[in-house]
């Protein structure tokens, strides 16, 4: 539609192609701006035990009371951000190990032995691996777990 078809047009028609440009005009800006400023993804963070878990298993299945013993952990930041995280240990409940703050950058892993030390025998404990992260009280994923049995 030419300029003089358009200022002949009537009120009606005048209208409704300016709300169509205008439309048109939005939904390519809308499109533009995501390619160009793409958004987040999920942000999460990966924990886990690493080497083979089997290996892990029966290397930690009997352990004497109030000798350390240590697992190697990991953990990799997804979050969009550096994050500091901290692992608590805990066997039936009680604490008994962790770490002290670890700072991961973003898309960076981290993996390290985590000492604990059993202060009570039994069999098939539960060791509880949980992961915090910055000065959250809640673990920001699923518990790691593992059953011993701590004998003298």
């Amino acid at each position: 539609m030419n300029i003089i078809t358009w200022v002949k047009a009537r009120p009606i028609e005048r209208l409704l192609t300016v709300i169509l440009t205008v439309a048109l005009l939005t939904i390519t800006g809308g499109i533009i701006y995501n390619v160009v400023v793409p958004g987040k993804g999920d942000a999460f963070t990966e924990f886990y035990m690493a080497g083979e878990i089997d290996k892990v298993e029966r290397y930690l299945r009997d352990i004497e009371i109030g000798e350390p013993a240590s697992v190697k952990l990991g953990i990799i930041n997804r979050e969009g951000e550096p994050s500091t995280y901290r692992i608590e240990v805990t066997i039936d409940g009680a604490r008994c190990g962790g770490t002290g703050t670890v700072n991961v950058g973003e898309g960076k892993t981290w993996e390290g032995a985590v000492v604990f030390t059993p202060v009570k025998t039994g069999k098939d404990q539960k060791i509880e691996f949980n992961l915090y992260r910055g000065s959250d009280t809640s673990p920001c994923v699923q518990p790691l777990r593992l059953w011993v049995n701590v004998e003298e």
